[in-house]
């Protein structure tokens, strides 16, 4: 099959000209990271180059701190349904965004 019929323009976000650009930059990156012969593949480095990646590509997000490790406590514990309610919503209405 070719990469059209596997990844029409359907697939993509096309509501203005810009974005047929990036329809075609991304099945052009989709067409080289899929590639069956392993040494016609991109690999990691090339496709992080890849000018579709560079549409989306912010420097502050890829040099940003680690976010804090995840802490599974609260995972573990058996709480009602009532609980986890009570403690999502905690959550959300004390979220404070790192700077």
């Amino acid at each position: 099959k070719k990469w059209m019929d596997l990844f029409p323009d359907e697939s993509f976000p096309n509501d203005t000209p810009d974005d047929k650009k990036k329809t075609l930059l991304a099945r052009d990156l989709l067409q080289q990271m899929l590639h069956i012969d392993p040494a016609k593949r991109i690999n990691v480095d090339q496709a992080l180059q890849h000018p579709y990646v560079h549409i989306w590509f912010d420097a502050s997000e890829v040099n940003a701190p680690p976010p804090p490790k995840y802490d599974h406590s609260l995972d573990e514990k058996k709480m009602s349904l009532q609980e986890w309610k009570r403690s999502i919503y905690d959550e959300v209405k004390n979220y404070v965004p790192r700077r």
